[in-house]
Protein backbone atom coordinates (compact mmCIF):
# COMPACT_ATOMS: atom_id res chain seq x y z
CA UNK A 1 0.00 0.00 0.00
CA UNK A 2 2.48 2.89 1.40
CA UNK A 3 4.70 1.61 -2.17
CA UNK A 4 1.70 3.11 -4.45
CA UNK A 5 0.51 5.79 -2.46
CA UNK A 6 2.97 8.44 -3.06
CA UNK A 7 3.39 7.69 -7.03
CA UNK A 8 -0.52 7.83 -6.95
CA UNK A 9 -0.62 11.15 -4.79
CA UNK A 10 1.74 12.91 -7.22
CA UNK A 11 0.08 12.07 -10.17
CA UNK A 12 -3.38 13.02 -8.87
CA UNK A 13 -1.83 15.94 -8.27
CA UNK A 14 0.34 17.12 -11.46
CA UNK A 15 -3.38 16.31 -12.99
CA UNK A 16 -5.30 18.93 -10.96
CA UNK A 17 -2.72 21.47 -10.49
CA UNK A 18 -2.61 21.01 -14.73
CA UNK A 19 -6.15 21.55 -15.15
CA UNK A 20 -6.42 24.17 -12.52
CA UNK A 21 -3.71 26.76 -13.48
CA UNK A 22 -5.07 25.90 -17.80
CA UNK A 23 -8.78 27.34 -16.44
CA UNK A 24 -8.27 30.81 -17.66
CA UNK A 25 -6.61 33.99 -18.12
CA UNK A 26 -6.76 36.42 -14.90
CA UNK A 27 -7.78 34.11 -12.17
CA UNK A 28 -7.51 32.77 -8.60
CA UNK A 29 -6.18 28.75 -8.78
CA UNK A 30 -5.32 26.68 -5.81
CA UNK A 31 -2.97 23.85 -5.69
CA UNK A 32 -2.41 21.30 -3.32
CA UNK A 33 -0.22 18.30 -2.84
CA UNK A 34 0.14 15.68 -0.25
CA UNK A 35 2.75 12.58 0.53
CA UNK A 36 4.98 11.18 2.56
CA UNK A 37 7.90 12.74 3.92
CA UNK A 38 11.40 11.17 5.25
CA UNK A 39 14.08 12.28 7.63
CA UNK A 40 17.51 11.28 5.21
CA UNK A 41 19.82 11.22 7.98
CA UNK A 42 19.87 9.02 10.69
CA UNK A 43 18.96 10.57 13.60
CA UNK A 44 19.40 8.17 16.17
CA UNK A 45 22.45 7.35 15.47
CA UNK A 46 24.07 10.96 15.11
CA UNK A 47 22.42 11.78 18.24
CA UNK A 48 23.52 8.41 20.00
CA UNK A 49 27.45 9.86 19.02
CA UNK A 50 27.14 13.00 20.54
CA UNK A 51 25.42 11.88 23.55
CA UNK A 52 28.75 8.71 23.69
CA UNK A 53 31.09 12.08 23.12
CA UNK A 54 29.54 13.80 26.34
CA UNK A 55 30.31 11.03 27.94
CA UNK A 56 27.03 9.57 28.60
CA UNK A 57 26.59 5.39 29.04
CA UNK A 58 23.69 2.67 28.34
CA UNK A 59 21.59 5.19 25.71
CA UNK A 60 18.72 3.25 24.72
CA UNK A 61 17.13 5.42 21.85
CA UNK A 62 14.28 5.46 19.34
CA UNK A 63 13.44 8.22 16.34
CA UNK A 64 10.43 8.65 14.49
CA UNK A 65 10.97 10.53 10.67
CA UNK A 66 8.57 9.43 8.67
CA UNK A 67 5.60 11.55 8.24
CA UNK A 68 2.92 12.63 6.41
CA UNK A 69 3.68 16.39 4.08
CA UNK A 70 1.45 18.53 2.51
CA UNK A 71 1.57 21.62 0.72
CA UNK A 72 -1.51 24.99 -0.44
CA UNK A 73 -0.66 27.11 -2.65
CA UNK A 74 -2.67 30.16 -3.77
CA UNK A 75 -2.08 32.14 -6.91
CA UNK A 76 -3.63 34.68 -9.50
CA UNK A 77 -2.27 34.71 -13.06
CA UNK A 78 -1.73 38.34 -14.52
CA UNK A 79 -0.37 37.15 -17.70
CA UNK A 80 -0.87 33.89 -19.71
CA UNK A 81 3.21 34.14 -18.75
CA UNK A 82 3.02 35.65 -15.11
CA UNK A 83 1.83 34.82 -11.87
CA UNK A 84 2.23 36.11 -8.33
CA UNK A 85 2.01 32.72 -5.93
CA UNK A 86 1.84 32.27 -2.34
CA UNK A 87 2.24 28.95 -0.58
CA UNK A 88 2.02 27.16 2.85
CA UNK A 89 4.19 23.80 3.47
CA UNK A 90 4.41 21.82 5.97
CA UNK A 91 7.07 19.09 5.92
CA UNK A 92 6.04 16.62 8.83
CA UNK A 93 7.70 15.84 11.69
CA UNK A 94 10.64 14.36 13.50
CA UNK A 95 11.18 12.32 16.82
CA UNK A 96 13.81 11.38 19.28
CA UNK A 97 13.72 9.70 22.58
CA UNK A 98 16.34 8.41 24.73
CA UNK A 99 17.05 7.28 28.21
CA UNK A 100 21.17 6.77 29.62
CA UNK A 101 22.68 6.99 32.43
CA UNK A 102 21.98 10.75 34.35
CA UNK A 103 19.07 11.66 32.28
CA UNK A 104 16.74 11.08 29.62
CA UNK A 105 15.79 13.24 26.16
CA UNK A 106 13.10 13.95 23.95
CA UNK A 107 13.12 15.88 20.96
CA UNK A 108 10.12 16.56 18.56
CA UNK A 109 10.54 19.15 16.10
CA UNK A 110 8.46 19.62 13.14
CA UNK A 111 8.93 21.53 9.90
CA UNK A 112 6.33 24.66 8.36
CA UNK A 113 6.73 27.18 6.20
CA UNK A 114 5.42 30.39 4.14
CA UNK A 115 6.47 31.29 0.46
CA UNK A 116 5.85 34.57 -0.92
Amino acid sequence: MRSTFLPLTVALAALLSHSLSCAQDKTWYLVGAVGASSYGGNTAADTDADLVRQGKTNINSTSKGNSTGYKAVLGYQLHPNFSIEGAYVDMGSLGYNASFSGGSMDIDARTTGAEP
